[in-house]
């Protein structure tokens, strides 16, 4: 279900919400760090290979 409410927020203002981001690399920013962008690098690890958060948050375009 979080996936649609994202899809529907980001079709709300789709020119200005599918490139929306904020805050910063490391949760609740401890330690601290630069603030994102859509270019850095999500690192699962074994888990699966780097994905660049632009690709990650989209509805629209991406491996999703």
């Amino acid at each position: 279900m979080i996936d649609r409410v994202w899809w529907t927020w980001q079709n709300l203002d789709i020119e200005k919400e599918k490139d929306a981001i904020s805050g910063s690399l490391t949760v609740n920013n401890s330690p601290p760090s630069r603030n994102a962008t859509l270019d850095d690098l999500i690192d699962l690890g074994v888990n699966a290979a780097p994905i660049n958060i632009r690709d990650e948050t989209s509805t629209i375009a991406g491996p999703f």
